[in-house]
């Protein structure tokens, strides 16, 4: 699956260790070490994925830097996704960071199979037809079951609340494929109906001066550009 993906973090040797992970997993990598640094290379529009330390030197979040990110990001390039890490033991501030729009997040130490399975999943979200829609839908769904969690009391229990978001997540992806099923489908017959266009075109030429057999051409022509 590709996607090329910015890894922010203010300790280098997270940061090697991330990037020779990905790479090793087949994804494309640049990395930065301050906040500062990291937003001059979001502004070039190029990466699908930011994986960002939330808890760094700052610019408006003195000791929070992955949240500058998270509020640039948002504000200048909606269609990048982030992905939150944190060295907490609760995952608190990392779900308030989903709040304010993160995709997803990690808390360190975190095993490759999981970080694999999270970067994964988000390329997989970008892959729809439509990404940005989809992920707004899958956000808002998100985030109606974080407050709701917040609601009946979990909050202040990291532990319970992130099995319960894991759980919940596993669902949402399963309704999520099916989605992405049908798109699937869609795209077979938009490209099936695209090669019955371009031989219904052949046909044109070989019968040429055949106007009653034409029309039928010119016929199955209208009918695929409706539907490509």
């Amino acid at each position: 699956m590709s996607g090329k993906i910015l890894v922010v973090d203010d300790e280098k040797e997270n940061v090697i260790l991330l990037i020779g992970v990905l790479g090793k997993f087949g994804y494309e990598t640049e990395s930065a070490l301050d906040v500062e640094t990291a937003i001059e290379m979001i502004k070039t529009g190029r990466f699908q994925l930011v994986i960002t330390d939330k808890n760094m030197p700052g610019i408006e979040y003195r000791k929070e830097g992955g949240m500058d990110i998270l509020k640039f990001i948002k504000e200048n390039a909606p269609s990048m996704q982030v992905m939150m890490m944190t060295g907490y033991a609760t995952v608190a501030t990392a779900i308030e960071a989903m709040k304010l729009g993160a995709f997803d997040y990690l808390t360190k130490p975190f095993s490759i199979m999981d970080l694999k399975k999270k970067v994964d999943r988000v390329m997989e979200y970008r892959s729809f037809l439509n990404p940005d829609q989809t992920i707004d839908t899958y956000q808002t769904v998100h985030n109606e079951a974080l407050e709701l969690l917040d609601e009946v009391g979990y909050s202040d229990d990291g532990v319970r609340q992130h099995k319960m978001l894991s759980s919940f997540d596993d669902k949402l992806d399963v309704l999520f494929k099916c989605l992405k099923g049908r798109e699937s489908f869609i795209i077979e017959q938009r490209e099936a109906l695209t090669e019955i266009a371009g031989l219904a075109e052949q046909l044109k030429d070989e019968l040429s001066g055949q106007e009653n057999i034409m029309e039928l051409v010119e016929g199955i022509l209208e009918q695929t550009r409706k539907r490509v």
